[in-house]
């Protein structure tokens, strides 16, 4: 299994937390190098809705998975997992995971590792550990088959809406997605008692 982590050079803090994570666990990271909206000065010159404009910090977020999916497509992994760098692991990880892709089905293309904001969303439970819910929003753990990858790209565009809510809108009804249910990823920007500062609205 290959393992990405979008992080940012810029924010070295929350690379030694992936690299700690992925210590914990036992498995090795290939970090992705994204773009830092606050030092780029890339804006999203079209509004998200009405007059509303999501900050650099989002729309480079968007521009870092796309060089991500691109880095996996080049490289050709069959199915691989992109972190983003504020990822927490639980102790049984690897055990649970491999329940996970024991249950995941050839059709399926990605899974939600960690999810939020699924309540009262449309849901039907595929086995013990996954539920096809429509549609999941958090990307601290994506689990991809290679086949999404162009999907991916060609419905997350143009950059401006958070990246989350861009593949709830408009790549995922394109594409077959399961959610793990409990996550088994967790964010430590949200879900820590003091969480990690996040460096994405800036």
């Amino acid at each position: 299994m290959k393992y990405y982590c979008i992080t940012l050079s810029e924010t070295p803090e929350r690379t030694e937390h992936a690299k700690a994570q992925a210590a914990k666990a036992g498995i090795e990271l290939d970090f992705i190098y994204g773009i830092f909206g606050k030092t780029m000065q890339v804006k999203s010159e079209i509004p998200m809705h009405t007059d509303y404009f999501v900050t650099r910090g989002a729309t480079c977020l968007v521009l870092s998975w796309h060089i991500a999916w691109q880095i996996a497509w080049r490289e050709g992994h069959e199915e691989f997992v992109i972190f983003e760098d504020d990822f927490i692991l639980p102790d049984n990880f690897n055990e649970r995971f491999a329940q996970i892709r024991a249950e995941t089905p050839e059709w399926c293309d990605l899974v939600y590792l960690n999810s939020c904001c699924t309540d009262q969303k449309p849901a039907k439970k595929e086995s013990a550990n996954l539920w096809e819910i429509k549609y999941p929003l958090c990307t601290a753990a994506i689990w991809h088959r290679r086949r999404a990858i162009p999907t991916l790209q060609q419905y997350t565009k143009p950059a401006n809406t958070p990246v989350d809510i861009l593949l709830e809108w408009y790549a995922l009804p394109h594409l077959r997605v399961l959610t793990a249910v409990p996550p088994l990823v967790s964010q430590a920007t949200q879900d820590l008692a003091v969480p990690m500062p996040s460096t994405i609205h800036m």
